[in-house]
């Protein structure tokens, strides 16, 4: 991959500055008709986008020339593992997502491309408990939930968690009618109606929906849990689609990582990118389309492309689409996002009195606690830690605890 990075932001990268590189940069064509694409952002969506327009471009032998600009000093945008080594030992601390969901097949599919699958691990099996925070004490989620989908009854019927009649809800989702109308639906409007409102709120809702930390009345089903859709339209029932499915062969964790980190799947594609030029401390304050070519404008450059494609925040790539289509920005605009943070404390195991046997806890809303879960990452995931020590992460913010991001 053809990297151009420094940072001050000017071109470098073992090669020789071409001449107009602080003035217009016109990006380099190859061969005369071959179209230039430039890609602002260099998070997974950014580099995916190159990953897959390079692979088109060999697949059909149609020369691209394709190049990234990223504002920050880094690839992966909010994909970002750090690695801190201490006296104590070697942490592996994620400041942003800390695996990735097997339910999903995109993620599973670019890293056997990548060649790195084989590498990945799973949630820890052994110890692999979560609880839920619920009238000030702890109770544990009832073993056999796949998410929401219950596999096993008797964990269920002994749960403390939920009331007899929440339990029998859970228990009867395949007696539910099938949902007859195409129409979409909100993440909290599919779980109150196929488990009723008391399991989506102390279940479905810190499950599901913390893996978004938005809101569960304004996410769709269909985009965030898609094979859900397909189940029930399949099979008429979630629990029937799964019972349906257990032969076939599954890791038991609905996530995977790396021993690295989830940045592994960063670097891997940033290795192993050919022929892409890569910018970063390059900020696109603006694009313009004086002709049937695009422009997009940095504090230090111009850079002229035949195609753009704009993966950054929706609030951010509204601004940059004004100027083109005012219709589609404005709709952008209107895309609520909210902010969530981490804080990860590494504890010695000796100072920790009252040790849980599981990996994480999770708060619901309606628990008015300040914070949204807890994670004990060197539980939940092997080589995160020093033997002696825990890595515990927190999560606060979010869509039911945005005032929580005031204090940072």
């Amino acid at each position: 991959m053809s990297k151009h990075i420094s940072k001050n932001g000017n071109v470098g990268g073992g090669s020789t500055p071409h001449k107009d590189v602080l003035g217009k940069i016109a990006v380099d064509r190859g061969p005369k008709n071959s179209p230039s694409i430039a890609i602002i952002g260099a998070g997974i969506s950014g580099l995916t986008t190159a990953w897959y327009l390079r692979k088109f471009s060999k697949e059909t032998q149609s020369p691209l020339n394709i190049s990234i600009f990223e504002g920050s000093d880094r690839c992966g945008g909010k994909i970002n593992t750090v690695h801190i080594s201490h006296e104590m030992g070697n942490f592996v601390v994620e400041a942003g997502p800390d695996a990735m969901l097997l339910s999903k097949a995109w993620a599973k599919e670019l890293a056997q491309e990548l060649g790195i699958f084989e590498e990945s691990i799973g949630t820890n099996s052994t110890i692999n408990t979560l609880y839920i925070w619920k009238n000030n004490g702890l109770h544990e989620v009832p073993k056999g939930l796949h998410l929401i989908i219950p596999t096993k009854r008797w964990p269920i019927i002994k749960s403390d968690l939920l009331s007899w009649r929440a339990k029998l809800s859970l228990l009867r989702e395949s007696k539910v009618p099938q949902k007859k109308e195409d129409s979409d639906e909100s993440l909290s409007q599919f779980l109150v109606r196929r488990f009723g409102k008391e399991v989506s709120e102390v279940l479905g809702i810190p499950l599901m929906a913390g893996i978004y930390n938005s809101d569960p009345e304004k996410l769709s089903i269909a985009s965030t849990f898609p094979q859900f859709v397909q189940m029930e339209q399949q099979y008429g029932s979630l629990t029937k689609a799964l019972s349906m499915k257990k032969k076939a062969k599954s890791s038991g964790s609905p996530f995977f990582s790396f021993p690295e980190g989830v940045s592994k799947m960063i670097h891997s594609l940033v290795s192993k990118l050919e022929n892409v030029d890569l910018f970063l401390n390059t900020k696109i304050d603006s694009i313009e389309r004086p002709s049937d070519s695009y422009v997009l404008k940095s504090a230090s450059r111009d850079i002229q492309a035949d195609i753009v494609v704009v993966t950054s925040a929706a609030s951010l790539t509204s601004k940059l689409l004004s100027p083109l289509n005012k219709d589609l920005s404005a709709l952008l605009a209107k895309q609520r996002s909210v902010s969530s943070g981490t804080i990860s404390l590494a504890v010695s195991k000796d100072k920790i009195k009252n040790s849980i046997h599981g990996f994480g806890i999770l708060f619901p809303s309606n628990e008015k606690r300040n914070f949204n879960a807890i994670t004990i990452s060197s539980v939940k995931f092997s080589n995160r830690a020093p033997e002696d020590y825990h890595l515990i992460r927190l999560f606060f913010g979010g869509h039911f605890r945005q005032f929580m991001m005031d204090y940072t």
